[in-house]
């Protein structure tokens, strides 16, 4: 994870890494997961579209595969 901020693909916005509490993400088509509160996700600041990279998706798997 580089943690450098960029423009949202969406609609421009921010985005930053950020950390956040009672976060979901769709994981698999009608599964959602919590996202740990310190799990830093590039989140745009306007729509907030996640932005995960692969590595991130690994990580995130493990956590909650625990």
């Amino acid at each position: 994870m580089n943690n450098k901020s960029f423009d949202c693909h969406i609609c421009s916005g921010r985005v930053d890494f950020i950390t956040k509490s009672d976060r979901e993400i769709l994981w698999y088509p009608n599964i959602k997961v919590k996202i740990p509160n310190d799990f830093p996700i590039a989140t745009c600041d306007k729509c907030g579209e996640m932005y995960l990279s692969l590595d991130e998706c690994e990580q995130l798997s493990k956590i909650i595969n625990k």
